[in-house]
């Protein structure tokens, strides 16, 4: 698994099936941005995983990773549409 965190974001799962996200939110385009959707995909990753069971919810980690990506863009959407963000990623946050 490969994920790629520029202008926009590529993730390559376990099958070699690459997935782009192609509507980038232009507020995310900035430092620090790949730093908010490391948290998201590590919040998503831990839910309902418990490690020492042999639980699925431990073995869906690409759509867990393919959401986190949907949420961070959408996040960076709502920013921009709503204050223009040209300013600190960290305004970003307010919006989780």
């Amino acid at each position: 698994r490969l994920l790629i965190k520029d202008y926009m974001t590529h993730y390559i799962n376990k099958n070699s099936e690459i997935f782009i996200l192609d509507n980038p939110a232009p507020s995310l385009a900035k430092a620090g941005s790949g730093d908010i959707l490391s948290g998201i995909i590590l919040a998503y990753l831990s839910r309902n995983c418990d490690t020492n069971q042999n639980n699925k919810a431990c073995d869906d980690i690409d759509n867990k990773v393919i959401h986190a990506i949907s949420v961070h863009n959408s996040l960076g959407m709502a920013a921009f549409k709503q204050k223009k963000l040209k300013g600190a990623i960290s305004e970003i946050l307010d919006y989780l």
